[in-house]
């Protein structure tokens, strides 16, 4: 392996005269402020070199080795960076647009006060990395492993992880907006006061999460486990809850108006004084759920389960009570009388059976 020994304008020369770099060395090298595009690098080891405030575009990095290097302040635009090894680098208040790290080592690397529009981050290690206060939308994060990844008071719109390792991870005081996690096991996250508008955890694993005082507006939990968990005064509106466990839940004094929680498991949650107007809930269970004080006002509860529910000064103007199973409910000081009762057109029709042939 050669040993190289270029400054930042030699570099930048070679490169621009079409010079590509193959199991070559750099050792202490000083890149900094260097302008280059189009540089291929294959199988090159980077030792204590310094990139700061560099801008480099269209470049590749295959099988490249970084150690102890700083890119502070850099500016990479459409640069790859494929099964390279960065562990500990500094990409503090950079600014990498559409770049793409692919089957690479991030661990311990500093991403803070970053600008990262439109970054791909595919199977790499990133444990311990840090992205605090960065700025990442439309950032993909796919099968990667980000274990006490600290995200905090981090702007993640439209930012999706995809099949991520996502244990300790840090999120406190981060924006999600339209964030994406497929898949994704964050039990015991703390997620209250914060903005989570439209956010989609996707067959996700949300046991005791706390998103108490948090904006859900069309937030989708669909098929999520949310065990215990605290949704207590929160704004989740047009929230989407189909088929999720959230058994022993809080959802307390929370706005769910036109949220949908069809097929949902609602076992033993307290929905205590809650405004649940026009609320989706038909066919879900609801066994020893407490409703009091609720505003049902024009919900759909047909066909769910509201046995040893207790519905004390409920509204429910208007609320559709068709074909529930309420034995053992308490509906004192409710407003029964306004609600729907069973539609009996529609029992004979969803008893219906055809003839048999």
């Amino acid at each position: 392996m050669a040993v190289l020994t270029l400054t930042a304008a030699q570099l930048a020369e070679r490169i621009a005269n079409g010079e590509m770099f193959d199991h070559d060395s750099f050792h202490q090298a000083d890149f900094r402020n260097m302008h280059i595009a189009g540089g291929l690098f294959s199988d090159c080891i980077f030792q204590n070199c310094y990139f700061d405030s560099s801008h480099i575009e269209q470049s590749n990095f295959i099988n490249c080795q970084f150690v102890q290097c700083s890119f502070i302040g850099v500016q990479l635009q459409d640069c790859a960076f494929n099964r390279a090894t960065l562990p500990a680098t500094d990409f503090s208040r950079s600014s990498l647009t559409a770049a793409h790290f692919i089957e690479c080592d991030l661990s311990r690397t500093r991403f803070d006060y970053a600008q990262l529009p439109d970054i791909n981050f595919l199977q790499c290690q990133l444990n311990n990395s840090s992205f605090y206060h960065a700025e990442l939308p439309f950032a993909v994060f796919n099968q990667c492993q980000l274990t006490a990844a600290d995200f905090s008071q981090t702007q993640l719109e439209r930012t999706a992880f995809l099949e991520c390792g996502l244990d300790q991870i840090q999120l406190r005081q981060a924006y999600l907006q339209q964030t994406l996690f497929e898949k994704p096991d964050l039990s015991g996250q703390d997620f209250s006061d914060m903005h989570l508008a439209m956010v989609q955890f996707r067959y996700a694993k949300l046991n005791h999460c706390n998103f108490s005082r948090s904006n859900l507006t069309q937030a989708f939990f669909v098929e999520a486990e949310l065990h215990q968990a605290r949704f207590d005064q929160v704004s989740g509106i047009g929230c989407q809850f189909y088929q999720a466990n959230l058994t022993g839940s809080s959802l307390r004094q929370s706005d769910f108006s036109q949220a949908s929680f069809q097929l949902a498991d609602l076992s033993a949650c307290d929905f205590s004084g809650s405004t649940l107007v026009q609320l989706l809930a038909s066919e879900t269970m609801m066994q020893n759920t407490q409703l009091t004080h609720c505003d049902l006002s024009y919900a759909d509860l047909s066909k769910a389960v509201l046995s040893y529910t207790d519905l004390t000064n409920a509204e429910l103007y208007r609320t559709n009570l068709h074909a529930v199973i309420d034995n053992g409910a308490i509906w004192s000081g409710s407003s029964k009388y306004r609600a729907l009762a069973t539609d009996e057109k529609r029992e004979k029709a969803d008893l219906w059976k055809p003839a048999r042939v």
